[in-house]
């Protein structure tokens, strides 16, 4: 599983009781400290530490086509455009 949080990608690190536990995806390679915790249904509960790099999820190094084939190329415009209004709405 993958979580995208505030432009960065996050995979589980464990689980405790009724939370999931996440880890930034450049906790080994950057040594990047940064958490969130969710409940198991997906609800956000909070964010630990700071990235100690740049968001490693943009619409650059994203590729929507691959995982949205279906409804075609104005769906994919549509999710690129998302991601970059939140890109611009992030702290």
């Amino acid at each position: 599983m993958v979580l995208i949080f505030r432009n960065n990608k996050f995979w589980v690190n464990n689980q405790y009781r009724d939370k999931l536990n996440w880890a930034c995806r450049d906790k080994d390679s950057k040594g990047c400290l940064c958490r969130v915790q969710t409940t198991m249904d997906g609800r956000f509960v909070r964010v630990k530490g700071h990235h100690t790099h740049k968001p490693n999820f943009t619409p650059d190094n994203f590729n929507a086509s691959g995982l949205i084939q279906s409804k075609g190329k104005e769906c994919n415009d549509s999710l690129i455009s998302k991601i970059r209004q939140d890109e611009n709405t992030v702290e």
